[in-house]
């Protein structure tokens, strides 16, 4: 199934409007999907190559305490980031094939810096059960801060072989951890 979709068949199943499904989230993104859909309904978390400030921290702060592997980020004149096209196929998805890579890269969402310096009102994992996957060869993420923010966190963690893109390139391992979350809120 391509990428385009995949994300159609998610948005027509409805799936991302239930209200008591386990919350994944994936890199910066995490931070609004929780935010966005209320965690205080979720039973459980999910943190795929992810941030995850705690309370009254930016995403700025987090992400200083470890260098990314590579910094590959354009800065618009309006204050806008996204990840240079040019090097979005090693940096981000080096394990999927060129074309996937490529679509990813023009189809990416620039984000604002503003919202990065934005503190976070309150940390939903300090409320909610945790799983978080460490992409070991993350180029956006230090595997070493992927770890860092998964024991901060108190969360299950498993260490997936990919890059940043972990979530497509290794579906399987991802969803067998979003399944594992989802039994374990369930025993909670």
């Amino acid at each position: 199934m391509s990428l385009r979709n995949r994300s159609a068949e998610a948005r027509e199943t409805g799936w991302l409007m239930r209200y008591d499904a386990v919350r994944a989230g994936f890199s910066v993104a995490w931070v609004a999907t929780a935010l966005a859909v209320g965690p205080a309904a979720s039973p459980a978390l999910v943190y795929v190559a992810a941030l995850a400030p705690d309370g009254n921290e930016t995403l700025s702060e987090v992400r200083s305490r470890f260098a990314p592997a590579t910094n590959n980020v354009i800065k618009s004149a309006d204050g806008f980031l996204t990840l240079d096209p040019a090097t979005f196929h090693d940096d981000f998805a080096a394990d999927l094939p060129a074309a996937d890579a490529a679509f990813m890269a023009r189809s990416q969402v620039p984000v604002s810096e503003k919202a990065l310096s934005a503190p976070v009102s309150q940390a939903a994992w300090r409320s909610k059960p945790s799983w978080y996957a460490v992409a070991t060869e993350d180029h956006k993420i230090n595997p070493d801060f992927g770890r860092f923010m998964a024991r901060r966190t108190g969360s299950t963690t498993v260490e997936v072989k990919g890059i940043h893109a972990v979530y497509v390139s290794q579906p399987r391992a991802i969803a067998a951890l979003i399944e594992q979350a989802a039994t374990g809120a369930r025993k909670e």
